[in-house]
C-alpha cells in the first residue's frame, strides 16, 4: 500500500488481535485434525492443510486501505485494488462490513462483495463509506419470495372453538402372524 496522504489505513489480524480466545480457537481446530487422522486416517492430512488454509483470513494479516478514488485490500503479498464505482451498499456487523455491488439485498452478495474487518476503527469505517457515496443497507429480518401472500394482519387469534382439533389417526392393525 502507498500510504495516500487522504487514505484510511488499516491492518486486521484476528489470531493477534482476540488475544486468549484465539489459542482456545487454534486448540479446538488442532482437535478437530486430530478427530480426522484417528477417523481417517492418512486422509487426515487432507483436514491439516485444507482447514487452515480456509481459515487464512484468520491466520494471517490483511492490510485494507480506504483512498478517495479506491479501495485497497493487501493479503498474502497480493493486493486487489477496487474502484468505489463498484460497489452500492455496505451492511455494517459488529467485526466488519460488507460491500455489496447490488442496490439491493441480494444472493450474490457473498460472492460478489467485499468483506472488510474492523480493528476498533468501526465509526471511522464507516464513516468513509458514506463519504464514497456508498448507501447503509439494512439487512432484511425475514426472507419473502415476491408474489407470496403477505401474512395476516395482526389481531386476536382464533379461539378453540372456531378452528377444532384435527381427528386422532386410525389405530394401526397389530403385526400379523
Amino acid at each position: 500500500m502507498t500510504g495516500h496522504p487522504e487514505a484510511l489505513a488499516w491492518t486486521a489480524w484476528p489470531l493477534r488481535d482476540e488475544g486468549p480466545r484465539a489459542a482456545l480457537k487454534v486448540l479446538t481446530l488442532a482437535g478437530i485434525i486430530a478427530l480426522f487422522f484417528l477417523v481417517f486416517g492418512h486422509l487426515g492430512w487432507l483436514a491439516a492443510v485444507l482447514l487452515p488454509a480456509s481459515l487464512g483470513k484468520w491466520f494471517l494479516p490483511t492490510a485494507y486501505e480506504l483512498r478517495p478514488d479506491a479501495i485497497s485490500v493487501r493479503f498474502c503479498g497480493l493486493t486487489t485494488r477496487a474502484p468505489w464505482t463498484r460497489y452500492r451498499r455496505f451492511y455494517a456487523h459488529s467485526i466488519g462490513v460488507h460491500l455489496s455491488p447490488f442496490e439491493s439485498p441480494s444472493p450474490l452478495d457473498p460472492f460478489r462483495g467485499l468483506f472488510l474487518r474492523f480493528r476498533g476503527n468501526r465509526e471511522a469505517v464507516v464513516t468513509r463509506l458514506e463519504q464514497a457515496g456508498l448507501k447503509r443497507g439494512e439487512k432484511k429480518t425475514s426472507a419473502k419470495a415476491p408474489g407470496s401472500p403477505s401474512p395476516p394482519p395482526p389481531g386476536p387469534a382464533p379461539s378453540r372453538a372456531e378452528s377444532p382439533a384435527p381427528p386422532p389417526p386410525p389405530p394401526s392393525a397389530p403385526p400379523g402372524p
